[in-house]
């Protein structure tokens, strides 16, 4: 007699992966965080100044924009006084600059 195998096929469902879109690009960019945040000398919470985000963004569009860098992000700061009391308009309660400061609020 011939020796019967019984083949027992299980259908499994494997759960659905969500697609990667490799194509889409993250923001790339510059975040002013990463200095503001730091306690070395000459960093820290009065680095945030128009002539310092003016010398990043000469930088970064001199050396990394042809790397597909294009962003320049004010991460905090930007509406406070030097000693971090933030500005906000009356009715809306969105940050407002402090255009008092020198260096301060005239992000053009």
């Amino acid at each position: 007699m011939a020796d019967v195998i019984t083949l027992n096929l299980m259908s499994t469902t494997l759960p659905s992966r969500a697609k990667s879109d490799f194509s889409v690009k993250p923001f790339m960019g510059r975040s002013s965080w990463s200095v503001e945040s730091s306690s070395q000398p000459g960093y820290g919470t009065k680095w945030l100044t128009e002539e310092h985000i003016k010398q990043i963004t000469d930088a970064v569009a001199a050396n990394l924009r042809g790397s597909g860098y294009t962003n320049i992000n004010l991460d905090v700061g930007w509406n406070a006084t030097w000693h971090w009391q933030s500005r906000a308009d009356a009715t809306t309660h969105r940050g407002a600059a402090d255009s008092d400061s020198p260096g301060r609020g005239r992000l053009r």
